[in-house]
């Protein structure tokens, strides 16, 4: 028996009033993150990294702390496709708050923000203590998956280094997961 379309008309260039919402998996492991952990307090941390009358917009601060989440969670080591991965999975644009019409930023435009933002080694620490200890109390980790060198260092070595560490703290839980 051959597949058929249930309405053979529609074609790949239809359109329909979607939200992205409706579209991620119910299920995704995205969406648990999402749910369980707070971004929030980062605004607070880096507020004083910004300088909002001079220069270009920056990035907003609580995408600089989900890319590289999103690289741990799938294994993806390096910035360049992790972006262009961004472009077309929608889990991704929803856990980061994109639209569909909302450009993906470069990923050059994402290194010099990290950059600039995440200097400072007391805040990187902060930051990812944080989230580490909001995924441990949400069960997204479990204690024994840590191991105690390297840690706090993780958030800011995702990007640019292969480190075991930040991968296989988290990595365990997602291969269940459906993305």
């Amino acid at each position: 028996m051959r597949f058929r379309k249930e309405k053979p008309d529609y074609n790949c260039r239809q359109y329909g009033f979607y939200t992205t919402d409706q579209l991620v998996l119910k299920d995704c492991f995205l969406r648990q993150v999402d749910l369980m952990i707070n971004f929030d307090f980062i605004y607070d941390l880096v507020e004083d990294t910004y300088r909002p009358t001079t220069g270009r917009p920056n990035l907003n601060s609580i995408l600089l702390v989900k890319i590289p989440l999103i690289q741990c969670f799938c294994s993806i080591r390096f910035m360049r496709p992790i972006i262009k991965e961004m472009e077309v999975n929608l889990a991704y644009r929803w856990f980061l708050d994109f639209t569909l019409d909302d450009k993906v930023p470069h990923f050059i435009t994402y290194g010099k923000n990290d950059g600039r933002c995440f200097r400072d080694k007391k805040l990187i620490s902060e930051v990812f203590s944080r989230l580490l200890n909001q995924a441990l109390c949400a069960g997204l980790i479990e204690p024994i998956e840590l191991r105690p060198a390297k840690v706090i260092e993780s958030i800011r070595v995702i990007p640019k280094y292969v480190s075991p560490v930040p991968y296989y703290l988290f990595v365990q839980k997602v291969k269940t997961s459906k993305m």
